[in-house]
């Protein structure tokens, strides 16, 4: 079977040919794109190792010389970043469910410090029961809202979306945060204060799961039940405390009279 040559691979092969063989082989200047090596020997730099192997391509009939030219030639070597060049290992960041960053060997660290502060808050009289239905006992937080719930609301705050309710297991291996203890801490009456005032209606252990959703939403979604909370009054920047007159003198007091 005769080999058929592209024209345009013959045409680049007779132009470099002579590029590569006309390279002396010991020269004691750089010539053509070589250099002299430690062992005193010509040593062909980048340009001339790629004309030399894109000309062999050519020879060997290959389909293509694009495989040769796109070999790197010389290519920088990347360097590792700042940080490792100096020996530091940028520490591992943990994020509460309240968004706050913080390294992961401190959380990590004080775990069993932080759990331990966390039952002591669950098992308080205010927080024993649920803040939603009072069903005992309470094994989940909704941290954002700063109550303990049952496991049954819990499933139902789920469904809510992290963007009204987030809600974190007190009893397994969640990693707590101090910002998450610290809205923890004023616990079920008080949130319930802020939430449902004195008007809303209290919710059972027994009630159905379509009516525990509905006060739910209307709990923490709607803020149905929220007492109005008063914007404080500006300042008066137009009234003036005037200081008092001074007492009036006796004209002829001055005088000895």
């Amino acid at each position: 079977m005769q080999r058929v040559f592209n024209p345009i691979h013959l045409a680049a092969a007779a132009i470099l040919e002579p590029v590569v063989a006309a390279t002396p082989k010991k020269a004691a200047t750089p010539v053509n794109g070589q250099h002299r090596g430690p062992t005193g020997s010509a040593t062909p730099t980048g340009a001339a190792a790629l004309s030399g192997r894109l000309a062999a391509a050519v020879r060997n009939g290959e389909s293509s010389p694009r495989s040769v030219l796109d070999e790197p030639v010389d290519q920088p070597r990347a360097l590792p970043p700042e940080s490792l060049l100096h020996g530091v290992i940028p520490a591992t960041m943990w994020t509460s469910k309240l968004g706050t960053n913080y390294s992961l060997d401190d959380i990590r660290k004080n775990d069993k410090r932080a759990h331990a502060e966390l039952q002591r808050i669950r098992w308080r009289p205010d927080n024993s029961r649920c803040a939603d239905c009072a069903a005992t006992p309470t094994v989940w937080a909704i941290v954002n809202h700063g109550t303990f719930v049952c496991l049954r609301c819990a499933s139902v705050h789920r469904s809510l979306g992290t963007h009204i309710s987030k809600p974190k297991g007190c009893t397994g291996t969640y990693l707590w945060g101090p910002d998450e203890l610290q809205a923890m801490r004023p616990g079920n009456r008080a949130a319930n204060i802020a939430l449902l005032g004195d008007s809303a209606p209290r919710l059972t252990p027994d009630v159905s799961d379509a009516a525990l959703r509905e006060h739910l939403v209307d709990k923490y979604e709607k803020k149905r039940w929220a007492p109005a909370v008063r914007p404080p009054e500006p300042p008066d920047l137009m009234t003036f405390d005037e200081p008092p007159p001074p007492p009036e003198e006796d004209f002829f007091a001055s005088f000895g009279v």
